[in-house]
C-alpha cells in the first residue's frame, strides 16, 4: 500500500466536489458546512 497516493487520489476524487460546492455557495458558507 502507498498512503501517498492514497491520500492523492482522495484528494483528486474530493476537489470536485469541494469546487463544485464554491461554484454555488460563498466560500464562507462552504467552510461552516465543512467544520
Amino acid at each position: 500500500m502507498q498512503p501517498l497516493l492514497t491520500v492523492s487520489e482522495t484528494i483528486t476524487r474530493l476537489l470536485p466536489r469541494f469546487l463544485f460546492l464554491l461554484h454555488f455557495f460563498p466560500p464562507e458558507l462552504t467552510f461552516k458546512m465543512l467544520k
